[in-house]
């Protein structure tokens, strides 16, 4: 299978550390572009209360409050789950992770609680998943 011509990124979270990360796709797509050699698109962003962001500096149309928007959609490839907490979370990821998709997380207590069984679908699903290394 072909690369992409551009990565779509599903954010699930727009919290501290999503917001975060929003604004660094936002504002720095031809400095990240350059490190993984295509651009990257946020597509979607899962927030449990669109009025508390309807402020935020997105794209029309980009924010959510149906996760699948993010799951089932085929042409994103990659989720980045900052959720917190256990559930949903460790549920979504395992989703993300049956569909193809790659998955980045933050989140240290579902990788304490499912690290094992979540590294092992994505070796069989041939996906990374990645955290950050306190995790």
């Amino acid at each position: 299978m072909a690369a992409p011509a551009q990565i779509n990124v599903g954010l699930m979270g727009l919290g501290v550390v999503g917001g975060g990360v929003a604004t660094a796709l936002m504002e720095q797509p031809s400095a990240i572009a350059r490190k993984i050699g295509r651009p990257i698109n946020l597509k979607k962003v899962l927030v449990r209360d669109l009025g508390k962001h309807a402020g935020a500096k997105l794209p029309s149309g980009v924010l959510t409050t149906n996760p699948e928007e993010i799951l089932n959609d085929s042409d994103i490839h990659v989720v980045v789950e900052v959720m917190g907490g256990t559930q949903p979370a460790a549920g979504y990821m395992k989703q993300a992770l049956a569909s193809g998709k790659h998955v980045v997380t933050a989140n240290k207590e579902v990788m304490a609680k499912y690290g094992p069984d979540l590294v092992s679908l994505a070796n069989r699903n041939g996906v990374n998943l990645l955290f950050e290394a306190s995790v």
